[in-house]
């Protein structure tokens, strides 16, 4: 009933929900699961959801989040060597950049304790 009521109030309002983008997820082994609809449409049960770039799933296990963003870092290190061979800088100011984001990306894995940049390239 209460969703009904969260429908009303969003029409009276002119902000319509959308029952095909709403989706439930139950968190936890002993919540228990119930069917819930909005306007006698069912909104569909999802064993994982992703919300602001973050993957949720009902066991709150992190797996399938760190597995999307291992698959997404390996599509951006193929990228970056692929075109490494493709556009290689000539202008130093270029060249700076990218030498700036290399040190910054080598720092992340040691935190405030880390070797020398040397070091952190080797």
């Amino acid at each position: 009933r209460d969703l009904d009521n969260i429908a009303t109030w969003c029409e009276e309002w002119m902000l319509p929900l959308n029952v095909k983008k709403c989706n439930s997820l139950y968190i936890g082994p002993n919540n228990p699961v119930y069917l819930y609809h909005i306007n006698r449409d069912v909104i569909v049960k999802l064993n994982s959801c992703l919300d602001l770039g973050v993957v949720m799933t009902s066991d709150l296990s992190w797996s399938a989040h760190i597995s999307r963003i291992v698959k997404k870092a390996n599509i951006l290190t193929f990228l970056i060597k692929f075109a490494n061979s493709v556009w290689t800088p000539v202008l130093q100011r270029d060249k700076d950049l990218l030498e700036a984001l290399q040190r910054w990306v080598t720092r992340i894995p040691y935190g405030r304790i880390r070797p020398q940049y040397a070091e952190r390239l080797r």
